[in-house]
């Protein structure tokens, strides 16, 4: 019983909110902008990027919301695994309630190099349009191996077990 209290807090270590790490905040008179992204440190790749809109302290939920992310450097290109992350577009439109937090406005970003790069954020509230930019560093993308290391271990796991059950059953 005296291990539960040591995993709860060695999980809460690793644990974040619904939108991130918080990359930084921009205000805009009485109007403030939160913003997170996932994962962290930030990667090429897909990247989960939040924003929480606050107008005196309470939630908005009646903006919008794009980001673009333009890359200042020659980093280690990334293609995207799938066509559906392949993208065109100059601005990423994001979605309130696209994530488990219903009041952050969040899109999936494609950050197609590691390197210096620019976020850049346009909110529209109220008949006014509001910028923010944000100088980050994208890391490289981490490698096939350690994405899909879980979905690799099954097999040897399902073989191991089926093992052991065979040699606990013929003993009997």
């Amino acid at each position: 019983m005296k291990i539960v209290p040591i995993l709860l807090i060695l999980g809460a270590v690793s644990a974040m909110g619904d939108g991130g790490v918080l990359m930084g905040k921009e205000d805009w008179g009485s109007l403030r902008a939160s913003v997170f992204a996932s994962p962290a440190p930030l990667r090429a790749g897909p990247t989960d990027i939040s924003v929480l809109l606050q107008a005196d302290g309470k939630p908005v939920l009646a903006a919008v919301v794009s980001f673009r992310w333009t890359s200042l450097g020659s980093g280690k290109e990334w293609l995207p695994p799938c066509c559906s992350m392949a993208s065109d577009k100059e601005e990423i439109p994001a979605m309130l309630g696209h994530s488990g937090n219903r009041l952050i406005y969040s899109a999936m970003l494609p950050i197609k190099s590691s390197g210096p790069g620019r976020l850049d954020i346009q909110v529209e509230y109220e008949g006014q349009t509001h910028h923010a930019s944000f100088e980050l560093s994208a890391a490289p993308p981490p490698p096939a191996s350690a994405r899909y290391w879980p979905w690799l271990a099954m097999t040897p796991l399902a073989i191991a077990g089926f093992v052991l059950h065979q040699r606990l059953t013929l003993k009997d």
